[in-house]
């Protein structure tokens, strides 16, 4: 759930989600959120589709579901079998005008698609002409509601987190894993997006700014609960980093955190990783010349960093993002097929290239011998 939706009136609404499984279940439940909400959202109708098959989702046995602000809640379990490439449908109808301040927002449409559409008129509504946040930024799809499928099996799956900010968040090089392993027959891993948009290792924003501004707790406060709140992962892959130095350069402090104390911060994700019984993998930062941010400073320190992490013996492993997708003949800058147009984002092509780094006999090999190890 995004953490700073500006807010967006709608009513009125059919809402489609579609999402690609990677993995089994016998059954399955919605989770809906209105988190950061601060007026009610009233779902008169809520349906699950598997194939041709529609189920209506119920809450307690009810069939509408209403979400006070800051509620969070779960459907009644479905008992519908699911399998790899499944596409899984979740379709709701918010009738009552709503001011929504809150919801879940990707870039990448590759596993995840987004509709609305009216529910008078059967037509497409435009999300730019009502969500705040698409019209600042079309390259957004948003959300509302809808927070999550938790899937019910019979096995113990395995897990892979992808922890980190907006590089991780807008969900291009997550959704290409994902893809690739389904298409490698690597199924029943779960690929779960840890990512915050704007987030840093070392510093939150406090509650009281903004709220349609803010970037999430720090790092550090939230590695534990968001990488182990819900059970141990066989695997954590952390890119986190870059946002740091560009505030550090950006808006300097006395207090700004130097390289020196952004790495003990990164060592307490590993240390903290291995108290739990994951392994831990960490991705070098990418180039950024070509955005608002680039400075020659922030560069030298972006380059000691990524000499740190490809040294250091903290992780388990590093994975080579800045050669996935910097350019050859600039190397502090991102190849131009894999920015997004800003200088620092990636295209869906620079998340194919950061997923393409990514060793996945490794991967593979690596998760099965953890689940073993737990048996």
């Amino acid at each position: 759930m995004d953490y700073r939706s500006w807010p967006s009136e709608i009513g009125n609404c059919i809402q489609e989600i579609k999402i690609r499984s990677n993995n089994r279940a016998e059954r399955v439940r919605i989770g809906f959120s209105n988190r950061y909400g601060i007026e009610p959202i009233v779902l008169t109708s809520s349906v699950l589709k598997i194939g041709s098959k529609e189920y209506p989702l119920t809450r307690g046995g009810n069939s509408g579901i209403s979400l006070m602000p800051g509620e969070e809640c779960s459907s009644d379990a479905v008992n519908v079998p699911v399998s790899p490439g499944d596409i899984i449908t979740v379709r709701v109808l918010m009738k009552a005008r709503t001011l929504l301040t809150g919801g879940t927002v990707t870039y990448s449409r590759r596993e995840l698609e987004i509709s609305h559409v009216d529910a008078a008129s059967g037509e497409l509504i435009d999300p730019g002409a009502v969500f705040s946040m698409v019209k600042d930024n079309n390259r957004m799809c948003f959300a509302f509601a809808v927070s999550g499928i938790d899937f019910y099996t019979s096995k113990q799956e395995r897990c892979i987190i992808a922890f980190g900010d907006s590089l991780t968040q807008q969900g291009f090089w997550v959704d290409h894993l994902k893809q690739r392993l389904r298409e490698h027959g690597q199924t029943g891993i779960a690929v779960l997006n840890r990512g915050i948009g704007g987030n840093r290792i070392l510093k939150g924003t406090s509650p009281l700014a903004d709220p349609y501004e803010r970037h999430g707790r720090s790092g550090v406060e939230r590695f534990e609960q968001d990488c182990f709140g819900d059970g141990t992962p066989n695997l954590i892959l952390v890119f986190h980093g870059i946002n740091d130095l560009i505030t550090r350069h950006a808006e300097p402090t006395d207090d700004s955190a130097g390289v020196n104390e952004i790495i003990s911060g990164l060592i307490k994700y590993a240390k903290i990783a291995h108290a739990h019984g994951s392994n831990i993998w960490i991705g070098t930062l990418t180039p950024l010349k070509h955005s608002v941010f680039y400075n020659e400073a922030l560069e030298q320190e972006r380059l000691i960093l990524n000499r740190w992490i490809r040294s250091q013996r903290d992780y388990d492993k590093v994975l080579e993002f800045e050669q996935a997708v910097c350019d050859p003949a600039e190397m502090s800058a991102l190849q131009k097929d894999c920015d997004s147009g800003d200088g620092l984002h990636f295209s869906d092509e620079g998340g194919r290239a950061v997923a393409a780094c990514i060793d996945l006999n490794c991967l593979s090999t690596l998760v099965l011998a953890d689940e073993q190890g737990r048996k």
